[in-house]
């Protein structure tokens, strides 16, 4: 498998400090076939054929047949955010069609036929979205798509019917999570129809004050309606944690000081740290960093560091597969490398 790029690295986009990513997901179905919880293998297999022949057109872009794919690779995939879960673990015949820059994946054979992916940094749901949009046009020149006249797309999930469209953001929010704020201000986000995830969307957990939000409803607003209701919404919870931020600095300023400079000593001078673990001082290495409380970092090295202590990620860097206590040993070094190479980061 080709070395694999993170859409949240190299050039960041806007509002870099609280918000990392911008994603669209479009779910689509081919005509005159089941959808895949209906199919069988052998109709999953001709799917399979008709839509790696189509997306093998796209300049640039790598086919990656799932069956000859290590579990390892899988995970990999997983943790850049270029497939779900569930389709690392599945036994359905399936590839996953990624461009140079992996910023746009095509997941072939997930819960629906095609799952067209665009991963951004930081807050640019139309850019992903535009993005998005010229890959699909360049499928339906050739493919059908299921389509229904009152209904829109149609798609094997009742929740996905109409516009087929997801559009989230993945923001980092300890400030409101401080002061225990996050319960309302979830509260009202679901309000609005809009959801929270964890860092891996559906069913994961929140990790390093990482969370996802993005629309539940796809039938009734077009798809311009859908991104512009995510983009008000994330910038009112962009503010809601900006203030929060000032508040702490303005009432418990030294007791933040205080936790940043130890999570900042934890990533130094660890040994060994799990890699739930270590996401708890990275979140407070971040916030510190883009508070000015800790000496200047590259937010582009800090979002390297959530994206290479992940379990698969140390693995494939390593060679080898490691166990989970090895794992550690790697996570601490790597962290204190990347920590000691940056000028500056070492003092207080």
């Amino acid at each position: 498998m080709k070395e694999l790029r993170c859409a949240w690295l190299g050039e960041l986009g806007p509002q870099q400090g609280v918000v990392l990513s911008s994603r669209i997901r479009l779910a689509r179905n081919l005509e005159g076939y089941p959808f895949p919880p209906a199919c069988r293998p052998a109709t999953l297999s001709d799917v399979l054929a008709l839509l790696v022949d189509r997306c093998g057109q796209l300049p640039d872009y790598t086919v990656l047949d799932m069956y000859r794919v290590h579990m390892l690779q899988a995970h990999l995939l997983v943790e850049r955010h270029l497939i779900s879960p569930a389709f690392a673990a599945s036994n359905r015949p399936r590839a996953v069609v990624l461009s140079a820059d992996s910023r746009i994946s095509l997941m072939i054979n997930e819960e629906d036929h095609l799952r067209l992916q665009c991963l951004v940094p930081g807050l640019q749901l139309p850019e992903a979205w535009k993005q998005a949009c010229r890959v699909e046009e360049f499928l339906a020149q050739q493919l059908t798509f299921a389509f229904d006249e009152q209904f829109g797309y149609l798609t094997s999930c009742p929740s996905n019917v109409g516009t087929g469209l997801r559009a989230s953001a993945m923001l980092h929010l300890p400030g409101l999570a401080w002061i225990n704020a996050l319960e309302n201000v979830f509260h009202q986000v679901n309000q609005l129809g809009l959801t929270v995830r964890g860092l891996y969307g559906e069913g994961s957990q929140s990790a390093g004050h990482l969370v996802q939000v993005s629309n539940q409803v796809t039938l009734g607003p077009n798809e311009d309606e859908i991104i512009a209701k995510i983009a008000a919404v994330c910038e009112q919870l962009i503010q809601y944690e900006c203030s929060a931020r000032q508040q702490l600095l303005s009432q418990q300023r030294l007791v933040l000081e205080d936790r940043c400079w130890r999570s900042l000593a934890v990533l130094r001078e660890a040994r060994l740290l799990e890699s739930n673990e270590a996401m708890q001082p990275l979140s407070m290495l971040r916030l510190g960093v883009d508070l000015r409380i800790l000496p200047p970092l590259p937010m582009g090295l800090l979002n390297e560091m959530l994206v290479r202590i992940r379990p698969a990620g140390l693995q494939m860097e390593s060679g080898h597969e490691l166990a989970p206590g090895e794992r550690d040993v790697v996570r601490a070094r790597m962290i204190r490398e990347m920590l000691k190479e940056e000028p500056g980061s070492a003092t207080s």
